[in-house]
């Protein structure tokens, strides 16, 4: 299988909230040209193949021109999620059993944690420190 990075032309939104979202993006020429409309919800089918369409298609993919703008409106606990997903080779923990699982996803709160600290203390300046 072969990736290709593809440009987001535009993001059509339902004008009800019952609506689904598209995106069109634009096909290279050595690949066809053109463009190409994918739905961004999962549907029937998606469920059937057993392939969750909002976890492996982002919206706006890094590199759009409106990623970094959007990206930021995530929610934290989301983001949070993300990152920590991602640090796990093919979704696996990073220890065994229930108690080892726990042990890693409490230190990771509390890297996270003094991580978030360190950067408020920072553009806060010295009188954060003295309030800490």
């Amino acid at each position: 299988m072969l990736l290709t990075p593809l440009s987001r032309v535009k993001t059509t939104r339902p004008q009800l909230k019952s609506g689904r979202c598209y995106n069109e993006y634009r096909v290279p020429r050595e690949h066809g040209g053109g463009t190409v409309r994918l739905r961004l919800p999962a549907d029937a089918e998606d469920h059937a193949n057993g392939f969750n369409r909002e976890e492996h298609l982002l919206a706006f993919a890094a590199g759009d021109p409106d990623y970094d703008r959007i990206y930021g409106r995530r929610n934290d606990a989301e983001s949070g999620n993300n990152t920590l997903d991602n640090s796990m080779l093919r979704e696996r923990a990073h220890s065994v059993g229930r108690a080892g699982i726990r042990l890693n996803l409490i230190t990771w709160a509390a890297y996270k944690n003094a991580q978030a600290r360190a950067l408020y203390a920072g553009r806060a300046g010295p009188a954060a420190d003295q309030a800490a």
